[in-house]
């Protein structure tokens, strides 16, 4: 065996029955006439000789395998833009509002919203006792007064409905902005707040 790499693992067989490979270099016996060698590296092609042997004769047969072939590792395949599997983009991190400002804002709504309307009633029931007592809007100092508590009590009134709207506004908006899946958008005007959202 000739050509052949370092290492490599050679198969010979005789008419078809593998020689091992601690008896390839010496000689073996064969009955008179034609016989069949075949060779091959692992990987590599076969390479076949055919040797007529007479009574008592001697032959050396010389093989020569090709080498297994290089194994070229092929490119790196890259992917184009086209190809990317498509990936959605992460979500946006969203902290919601707590739940602590809907319930102050809702309980200011209800004391500003019930304070205003009774107190809108005391300065409603003292301004009607005024109708009768003050004449042509102008009242004596005995009513100033009841003149006085009835503006109190109206600008007490007011001041408690302000309340009342902002606490609602508040309480509208901590509810609107607890869960991202729900915007609340919010539109200023000189007419006052509107807000428009999903609750």
């Amino acid at each position: 065996i000739t050509k052949v790499a370092a290492g490599a693992h050679i198969n010979v067989s005789l008419d078809g029955v593998p020689i091992p490979d601690v008896a390839l270099t010496e000689p073996r016996k064969v009955n008179p006439g034609t016989h069949v060698l075949l060779a091959h590296v692992d990987g590599g092609a076969e390479v076949q000789c055919s040797v007529e042997v007479g009574a008592a004769e001697t032959k050396t047969v010389t093989l020569d395998p090709p080498p297994a072939p290089i194994a070229v590792k092929p490119p790196d395949q890259k992917l184009t833009y086209q190809q990317l599997p498509y990936q959605p983009p992460p979500r946006p991190v969203t902290h919601g509002v707590s739940k602590g400002f809907a319930i102050v804002g809702f309980t200011f709504a209800a004391v500003g919203l019930v304070g205003g309307t009774v107190s809108g009633i005391v300065a409603l029931n003292k301004s009607n006792t005024l109708d009768g007592a003050c004449a042509e809007g102008h009242c004596g100092p005995n009513e100033w007064s009841t003149l006085d508590s009835a503006r109190t009590w109206a600008s007490a009134s007011s001041a408690l409905f302000v309340i009342g709207g902002a606490g609602l506004l508040v309480g509208s908006l901590a509810l609107a902005l607890r869960s991202p899946d729900r915007p609340v958008t919010a539109r200023v005007g000189l007419g006052g707040v509107e807000v428009y959202g999903a609750f």
